[in-house]
Order: structure tokens, then sequence, then C-alpha cells
């Protein structure tokens, strides 16, 4: 995670200086063309070229060098959330339509650090806390955490997972625990259900 940290650090200050050199040659090509202007007509064309071409594809690399950063974070994300060789969410941003609670959800995410999504099957649960955890993973740099809950055995997992939350090292994240009491029937588990209402 540190070495992502300090290429996108990288980037940025390469990025940087590629759009202040090309000002300067935008700034220096406009004082040759006054200069050259009067003896030679064919430099100060040359010139006027160089003003324009130059700084504009300086700026194109700057341009692709940050989507190319969006689209990297993006395929990072399906990478880390276990979905990369799928279309599932690789274009989430387009299809996903807001719940009009979205707006009130993400609010009560920020605020209170916990957030239940309740609903029937095919609501777009699911589909809500994706988008949350990619959200904040390109965001607010969130490590995303994605616990199972397709099976008996993985809602076994993720309900471990809730006991022992507290000594994990799970600051710098967005945890998804993925319908820990039960998918379509209610999976009671009394020791876990005390711990989350003290």
């Amino acid at each position: 995670m540190a070495t992502i940290m300090n290429r996108k650090k990288n980037n940025k200050i390469i990025s940087s200086l590629i759009a202040i050199t090309a000002i300067i040659i935008r700034i220096m090509t406009d004082y040759l063309i006054n200069i050259i202007s009067n003896n030679n007509e064919w430099i100060s064309t040359l010139l006027g070229i160089i003003k324009f071409v130059f700084p504009t594809l300086c700026f194109l690399w700057v341009f692709l060098r940050i989507y190319g950063d969006y689209c990297g974070k993006r395929q990072e994300f399906l990478e880390i959330i276990g979905y990369s060789g799928t279309k599932w969410y690789q274009f989430i941003d387009k299809c996903y339509v807001k719940p009009n609670e979205y707006k009130s959800m993400k609010h009560i995410l920020k605020t209170e650090k916990i957030l239940f999504i309740i609903g029937p099957p095919q609501y777009g649960k699911t589909y809500t806390a994706v988008k949350f955890l990619k959200e904040f993973y390109i965001k607010k740099k969130l490590n995303p955490i994605w616990i199972k809950g397709d099976s008996v055995q993985n809602r076994r997992v993720s309900r471990q997972f809730l006991l022992e939350l507290e000594t994990k090292n799970v600051q710098d994240s967005i945890i998804y625990i993925e319908d820990p009491f039960g998918k379509t029937k209610y999976e009671r588990r009394v020791g876990i259900e005390r711990n989350l209402l003290e």
C-alpha cells in the first residue's frame, strides 16, 4: 500500500512539473517571437507552432496521467474486492441508480461510522454497499474490505469477524459485512447481537 501511495505522489509531482514546464515554454516562445518576428518570418512561424503544440501536448499528457490514475484506481478496487476478472462492478459508476436515501445514508456512514442496509432481495443493497466501498476507497483512500455472506460458512466467518472487530486493525478501512445474520432466513446469534447493541 505504501508503494502505491509513493507512486501516486510521484505522479502528481511529475505532472505538476510538466505543467509548469509547458507554461514556461509558452512564455519563452512569446518572448522569442517578439524578438525574432521582425527579422525572420519562418522562425517566427515555427516558434508560434511550438508555442501552441508543446504546451498542448504537455497538458494532454497530464490529463491522460490523471485519467490513467483514476482507471488504475478503479481496476485496483476491483482486484481488492475480488471482481477484477468480471464485469459485475466494472461499470457501477455508470449503471448505479442512487436511491433517494443515498445522501442521508452517506452522511450516517461518515458521522456514525456504521450503516445497516436492509431490504428485500434484489433491492440493490449490495450495489449500494459496493458503491460506498468504491467511493470511500477512491475519495477518502480507505481500504475496502468485503466479507461475503453468500454461504453458511461465509456467514460464520462474518459473524466471527464481528465478534473480533475490536481487536482488528481496521482504522483506515471501510468494511462491508454481507448478510451476517442470514440471506433470506434470520440466523440468530445472541452474543453478536448483544455486542452490537452495547
